[in-house]
């Protein structure tokens, strides 16, 4: 009977991971240690044990699984509540600068309305200088040069004869409209240059007087500008003295006025309206404002 020993089975070495085996130890000890095999190592253990990490750190193996945890997890729910608040501080300070936009456009439009009518004004006032310096310029040549042989307004109201119509015209009209009367009628028979009174502005009732001597300025006569219309109203009191100086033109028309009642009124009537006060209810301004219109001196 043979004695052989029977042949020992040759033993492996054999890695599961890449599928590899081999007899040598020392060579099986190489593939560990290669490349290969420590990508497939960490490729099966990914695929083994896959997870899913939440924000807080936690990790878990099915995303159904996180996503339960993530709506009760306190840290999720505290980013999600301060980006609502970033969010909502963004949201306040946009609104806040669009605020502040609008108010320093007010501002701006404010200041520009307000400094538009001074801009204007400027202009205005500087256009309005230069047109009266240049007004006073050329109604000084038309009087000094045009008009120097003009009446003053004292040898004016010396020629004024009173007649019985302007009379009768204070009588049934009032004495500011009997002076009126009296001024522009007597006006009219002189032409443009004789005329000792020019106005230039109706509505600031401006206006130029010719005077000189009897109390109405120096000796010398010279036109000059009429301030506070102190001249002219002086005028006024002299023809309304002239025309109280002349009521006997209607008693030399009416000689038997005292026999006759309707005379005696029409009398009385003419001597309380030529001896009315020119000072009250506004009469001297009334006849100044007629003259100025009827005397107004158009540049054109």
């Amino acid at each position: 009977m043979s004695s052989e020993n029977p042949q020992s089975p040759k033993k492996y070495n054999y890695c599961e991971i890449c599928d590899y085996k081999c007899i040598s130890t020392k060579d099986f000890n190489k593939h560990l240690m290669t490349k290969k095999h420590n990508a497939q190592k960490c490729s099966k253990m990914l695929k083994k044990n896959p997870f899913f990490t939440c924000e807080c750190g936690k990790n878990y193996k099915h995303i159904q699984s996180m996503n339960r945890h993530k709506k009760r997890c306190f840290f999720e729910q505290q980013e999600k509540t301060n980006n609502r608040i970033e969010n909502l501080n963004q949201e306040i300070n946009y609104k806040e600068m669009f605020l502040k936009m609008i108010n320093e456009n007010k501002e701006l439009r404010c200041q520009i309305s307000e400094l538009i009518p001074k801009v204007g004004n400027n202009n205005n006032n500087n256009n309005s200088t230069t047109i009266n310096n240049k007004q006073k310029f050329n109604i000084n040549i038309f009087l000094n040069e045009q008009c120097k042989d003009a009446l003053t307004m004292n040898e004016f109201i010396d020629k004024i004869k009173i007649t019985l119509d302007n009379l009768l015209v204070t009588k049934n009209k009032g004495l500011s409209e009997g002076v009126s009367n009296i001024f522009i009628e007597n006006m009219n028979k002189l032409s443009l240059h004789e005329r000792p009174i020019h106005c230039t502005d109706v509505k600031r009732e401006t206006v130029y007087i010719k005077s000189g001597g009897l109390g109405m300025g120096d000796d010398f006569p010279q036109w000059e500008k009429d301030e506070a219309n102190i001249k002219l109203k002086q005028a006024i009191s002299k023809v309304s003295d002239t025309q109280r100086k002349n009521l006997d033109l209607w008693v030399q028309k009416h000689p038997n006025w005292k026999e006759n009642s309707v005379d005696q009124d029409e009398y009385m009537m003419l001597i309380k309206n030529c001896t009315d006060d020119l000072k009250e209810n506004n009469k001297e301004e009334k006849v100044i404002k007629k003259l100025c219109n009827s005397i107004y001196l158009n540049n054109n």
